[in-house]
């Protein structure tokens, strides 16, 4: 379709940007687990429980765990945890 502009190519992450993201990530998951981060976004939380940022929104609506603030949706990562601890797997034994 010429209506459509051509992607722009994907720039490399370099080693440098996948350390400093990695280092993120970890202060985020510090964060949650001390209870000093309650709140996170689509991408830190898709992050935080290590699934895709479609499947994250879904699991977070499902859960109604989603708050509109201004133009950013917040996730209560509290009501999250409460939500996905219901789906337990119990032993065959």
């Amino acid at each position: 379709n010429c209506l459509l502009e051509p992607e722009t190519p994907k720039r490399k992450e370099s080693v440098r940007d996948m350390k400093k993201r990695n280092k993120d990530v970890e202060k985020i998951k510090r964060l949650v687990a001390e209870g000093s981060k309650r709140w996170v976004r689509y991408d830190e939380g898709a992050i935080l429980y290590s699934v895709g940022i479609h499947t994250f929104q879904k699991l977070a609506r499902d859960a109604k765990a989603c708050y509109k603030v201004g133009g950013v949706t917040l996730i209560d990562t509290q009501k999250l945890d409460r939500f996905i601890e219901a789906f337990e797997m119990e032993d065959d034994d």
